[in-house]
């Protein structure tokens, strides 16, 4: 897995949000909600005109989801069942008589 924060979220007039601007294992279940987050401090930003607080307030918050899906990597197991078992299993039992599909 890969997990990536830019250097910077701002470079003249071009401005980095989402995954654009970070890149990290889904395992934290933070992404997306992040990226919108990133959007509507964004937003907010350019409506204030106070463009250079926009990377300074949202890069620490990816640099913290960033580490911490990093930390939920490295503690799940390398494999697991379901990856190394290609079988696949009825979600339960079938009824005596019916039919499988």
């Amino acid at each position: 897995m890969h997990h990536r924060v830019a250097d910077r979220y701002r470079n003249g007039r071009l401005l980095l949000a989402g995954d654009a601007a970070h890149v990290h294992s889904p395992a934290g279940g933070q992404g997306m909600n992040t990226g919108i987050q990133d959007g509507y401090a964004l937003g907010h930003a350019i409506a204030a005109g106070r463009l250079d607080d926009y990377e300074a307030q949202r890069r620490p918050v990816a640099r913290r989801v960033v580490a911490f899906t990093h930390r939920m990597t490295r503690v799940a197991p390398a494999r697991s069942r379901v990856i190394s078992d290609p079988a696949p299993r009825p979600a339960r039992p079938s009824a005596p008589g019916s039919r499988a599909r």
